[in-house]
């Protein structure tokens, strides 16, 4: 890990030249009705398939 605060996998995810939006540190509270829950570490809003089919594998490597 380069960065103490940012995971290697993160790292590499912001590499992959996606179209779709990529957050850091995303509060989930504004995304369920009851308006709780978590930071996320990532948050990916997919756009087409392209971004799909490019993040699939790598979910998939790395397990997320």
């Amino acid at each position: 890990m380069t960065n103490k605060e940012t995971p290697e996998w993160l790292e590499e995810l912001e590499k992959v030249p996606l179209t779709s939006r990529l957050r850091r540190k995303e509060s989930l509270k504004r995304f369920n009705t009851w308006r709780v829950g978590g930071v996320a570490e990532c948050l990916i809003d997919v756009v087409n398939a392209e971004d799909l089919s490019l993040l699939l594998p790598f979910i998939s490597k790395h397990r997320i």
